[in-house]
């Protein structure tokens, strides 16, 4: 019995060190924070400390859409599209930019779709072009992304990279600029070694505002010089699987997925998040 129940203890130690590691953690790598809270992915873990964490591939895809869903989403006032582009792996993240067209993400690629209305303004029987790619090294899956008042678009991050999807937490970047069709490389905050899936959101004055995944801090972007300045004080837990909400009053809504049944705003006048209470 003694070799079984070492076997069982050394098991106990394992589980409770990865289960240790999922939640709120107090150690900070060099980095932009002292008081800053991490929680990652898992990928930098030994691959037998990877349990409960993020899988090196996202999820295969499962469930496929029938004929009586298509019908139920007809009779809600869904339109059939009259054509959709040859995607390399599929559509995630769609924006709809200022000029009243639709930028679609191809995914763990660097490509765009355009979707133009025709003259009618009709979505479903509009145009698609392919739009210029971003940087060649940066094919992200769950990222940050928001359009910008100028009408530029940022996207930052990826829980994935690579035409394969590989984990990667990266802190890659880019930058369009509608005007010319272009993609420009954008630099991650100071001393961000991830970024992944993370946060953003753009404030009542046009500032865009970055979480990034595995820590509580922010940072706000100047378009005109192209840099970060951090913030983050009193954010209670990491940024990660959080949604971000922009209030009428200019505040930013979260729930805190690690903290709950907290939420918490974030005061641009104050800069700094404040407790909004509990959830239902």
């Amino acid at each position: 019995m003694r070799p079984l129940s070492l076997a069982l203890s050394a098991l106990a130690l394992l589980f409770a060190a990865a289960c240790s590691s999922s939640g709120v953690g107090n150690s900070v790598p060099a980095g932009p924070s002292a008081s800053g809270h991490l929680v990652d992915s898992g990928i930098a873990n030994p691959r037998f400390l990877r349990l409960m964490r993020t899988p090196p591939h996202p999820p295969p895809i499962k469930h496929r859409i029938t004929a009586a869903e298509r019908a139920r989403a007809r009779a809600g006032g869904w339109a059939q599209m009259s054509s959709i582009p040859s995607f390399t792996n599929g559509p995630d993240t769609a924006l709809l930019m200022t000029d009243g067209t639709i930028m679609v993400h191809d995914y763990c690629t660097s490509n765009w779709y355009d979707l133009a209305p025709n003259s009618t303004g009709s979505y479903a029987n509009g145009t698609w072009t392919k739009s210029g790619s971003m940087p060649s090294d940066y094919a992200p899956l769950y990222f940050a992304s928001a359009v910008l008042p100028n009408g530029y678009m940022v996207v930052q991050g990826g829980e994935y990279n690579g035409l394969t999807c590989n984990a990667a937490e990266t802190n890659l970047g880019a930058i369009y600029d509608p005007f010319t069709n272009t993609w420009a490389a954008l630099s991650a905050p100071s001393g961000w070694s991830k970024i992944g899936d993370g946060q953003s959101a753009v404030l009542s004055n046009g500032t865009y505002m970055l979480g990034n995944c595995c820590y509580n801090y922010q940072a706000l972007f100047n378009e005109t010089s192209s840099s970060w300045t951090q913030i983050g004080t009193g954010k209670d837990d990491v940024n990660s699987e959080e949604g971000w909400t922009l209030l009428p009053n200019g505040d930013v809504l979260t729930v805190n997925v690690f903290d709950p049944p907290y939420a918490q705003v974030y005061v641009p006048s104050a800069n700094e998040w404040e407790s909004a209470g509990q959830t239902p």
